[in-house]
């Protein structure tokens, strides 16, 4: 395998992976040759992929790179950890993600017609792009530190999970005031 990388002085949010390269010259001259990938990007570590989401583990992935009639398949495996904060208490939480790949790329200047598939131009193929998308597109859009999370107080913004606050409750719901006012105008 052939991988050439480029420091960029990127910055920590946004692009995920500094720029990889793969020398895709002699898979893509053969039809049904192969390229074995293993890739471990410690730089990943403290990247904020989306607002909320920040990588806590090195980006790690295995599989091949096959020609297959002109398409380029890539299969393997994508691991890597993330930290995110609860949707209800807002604690901050730590999660896995173990993705299973499969994707299409076809050269840029061919007439195949693969309409998901990804692109590339000359004899390297960037993985950056197809390794940030395959993250962000798998991670959960609401993440909760349990199930049984309780959440804030919605008046003192007190955790509930570490125990109840000496807020009074409403027993009528709020969308239901005008309900409560209607009942009462007519007794």
């Amino acid at each position: 395998m052939s991988v050439l990388r480029e420091e960029k002085a990127a910055p920590r949010t946004g692009s995920v992976i500094i720029s990889m390269k793969v020398d895709i010259s002699d898979i893509t001259r053969v039809n049904g040759a192969s390229l074995d990938l293993s890739l471990h990007e410690d730089r990943t570590v403290g990247v904020q992929l989306l607002e909320g989401y920040t990588l806590s583990e090195p980006v790690r992935f295995s599989g091949n790179l096959t020609n297959m009639n002109g398409i380029l398949k890539l299969d393997g495996r994508l691991k890597t950890g993330y930290k995110v904060m609860c949707y209800r208490c807002l604690g901050e939480i730590e999660r896995q993600l173990d993705i299973t790949m499969l994707e299409s790329i076809v050269n840029g200047k061919s007439d195949i017609d693969e309409p998901d598939a990804y692109t590339y131009t000359g004899d390297y193929l960037e993985l950056d792009k197809i390794i940030e998308d395959n993250i962000i597109l798998n991670l959960p859009m609401k993440q909760v530190c349990t199930q049984e999370c309780k959440g804030l107080c919605q008046k003192c913004g007190a955790n509930l999970n570490e125990g109840s606050c000496s807020c009074k409750e409403d027993s009528v719901n709020p969308h239901m005031e005008s309900l409560k006012k209607f009942f009462s105008k007519k007794n």
